[in-house]
């Protein structure tokens, strides 16, 4: 009997578009690859230093993407990517644009993978450590199927969003 996956994915959206997102990705049964939090701060495995250095490589591939903020954590990371198409043009996190709101935007007809989007991006990182992992001793390191992520569309959430990542190491205890 083959189970289906219940799609948590926004129907029809264009995940290419020029949007924010918050990420949040966590490892297979959320077990602690990438280190542990003491005191307040994150003391880093070998895989949690690779986690976060290939995230923050990923506009290396994909020149289109600016980071915002992110962390590694135990047994997750959160980051903020923005898709720019204007590159070099943009300095920050720019939002959707004055005349521009949510509802207005193009959608995909398709859920196929779109090159260049918010998928793409996330299995290409996933797999990028994935590969580090099985090619240095860490074999046992596996991610959670999916990923989650929040379509950014006001400032406001930005800012509370923001926040929330350089405040979760020291909110660890409360998790």
């Amino acid at each position: 009997m083959r189970r289906e996956r219940k799609n948590i994915r926004l129907r029809n959206f264009d995940y290419s578009s020029e949007f924010s997102h918050y990420i949040t990705i966590c490892t297979r049964d959320r077990q602690w690859f990438f280190g542990k939090i003491i005191n307040g701060k994150m003391e880093y495995s070998p895989v949690g230093e690779i986690a976060g250095l290939f995230w923050s490589k990923i506009p290396n591939h994909f020149p289109h993407v600016i980071l915002d903020e992110f962390i590694i954590m135990p047994n997750h990371m959160h980051g903020i990517i923005k898709l720019d198409y204007r590159i070099g043009t943009c300095h920050g996190m720019s939002l959707l644009s004055p005349n521009e709101n949510i509802n207005q935007i193009q959608f995909n007809k398709f859920g196929h993978p779109v090159s260049g989007s918010v998928s793409m991006i996330i299995n290409h990182y996933k797999s990028a450590v994935k590969r580090w992992c099985n090619s240095n001793g860490h074999e046992m390191f596996s991610w959670q199927s999916r990923y989650y992520d929040h379509i950014i569309n006001e400032f406001k959430d930005l800012c509370r969003i923001r926040k929330y990542i350089k405040s979760n190491p020291d909110n660890w205890e409360e998790s």
